[in-house]
């Protein structure tokens, strides 16, 4: 299951169900009881389900929140290099709609022209008004993210995190990484706590 299925777990309305399940014998028997199927990132393995459901006139989406042909610029991810190259207008087109999760991830898919009919899942997760203000005595922060993600951890949450250790009382949960040099990522004023990486 990866992150993206977390998406869809915040809705809190009556109006709809989801229901999350691999592409497998027990996601065909759910096909009688759903009137959308949304595909979370997988492309790799859609083609065939994608011909069924046109049979039976369900409507298919999909939903993305990561520019996967960005990324695999940057990285030699086999996964993330399968997925940018299957992200095209071509196998796109076979869905009714593409999801995002952000505006620029909608942009982008508009500007190269991948898909005409772009939607953005909702908007960022803090919904809280403007003008309250945060009582609480330290603000922890996670950080859920493979191996690979260790530069971007370094170079955007890091001072990211440097800069708001001047407003705000921090702890700062984060995998250890065999990649680290020793107080590379400590930050002053912020509580560091390094948890041991899993798979899970």
């Amino acid at each position: 299951v990866t992150a993206s299925i977390m998406s869809f777990t915040n809705y809190k309305g009556n109006k709809y169900v989801f229901s999350f399940a691999p592409l497998n014998s027990y996601f065909f028997s759910l096909i009688i009881k759903c009137d959308i199927i949304i595909f979370a990132r997988e492309l790799r393995n859609s083609k065939n389900e994608l011909r069924i459901f046109e049979k039976i006139k369900i409507p298919c989406y999909y939903y993305i929140d990561d520019n996967f042909v960005e990324i695999a610029e940057e990285s030699d991810l086999p996964y993330t290099a399968e997925i940018a190259k299957l992200t095209t207008t071509e196998n796109l087109s076979k869905f009714k709609g593409i999801i995002t999760s952000c505006e620029n991830l909608k942009n982008y898919f508009l500007d190269e022209k991948l898909h005409e009919n772009v939607l953005i899942l909702k908007p960022v997760v803090y919904s809280g008004k403007k003008d309250e203000k945060m009582e609480m005595d330290k603000i922890t922060v996670g950080f859920m993210g493979g191996e690979f993600r260790s530069g971007i951890l370094k170079k955007c949450v890091i001072p990211a995190l440097k800069a708001l250790a001047h407003k705000y009382k921090i702890r700062f949960v984060y995998p250890s990484t065999k990649y680290e040099t020793h107080g590379e990522y400590e930050i002053d004023g912020v509580e560091m706590i390094e948890i041991p990486r899993t798979l899970n």
